[in-house]
């Protein structure tokens, strides 16, 4: 992670350029934490995907449970 100090302008113009270069579907997870702001892609789930995920995790649910064990 690098981390500046800069003044405000600058850091709205790099808020706005971070923006423009987002891919269409891309969103920004905004984090704050005590006086810091961190700002992070996040690409969009795909829908389809976290469907197979599920599929394939409750296919092999008991497989799992028996590796915990």
């Amino acid at each position: 992670m690098e981390f500046r100090l800069v003044e405000p302008e600058v850091a709205l113009a790099e808020v706005r350029n971070l923006l423009a270069e987002l891919d269409p579907g891309e969103r920004l997870a905004v984090l704050r934490d005590n006086g810091t702001l961190v700002l992070r892609r996040e690409s969009a789930v795909d829908p389809e995907m976290m469907g197979r995920i599920r599929e394939v995790a409750e296919r092999y649910h008991s497989v799992f449970e028996r590796l915990a064990q």
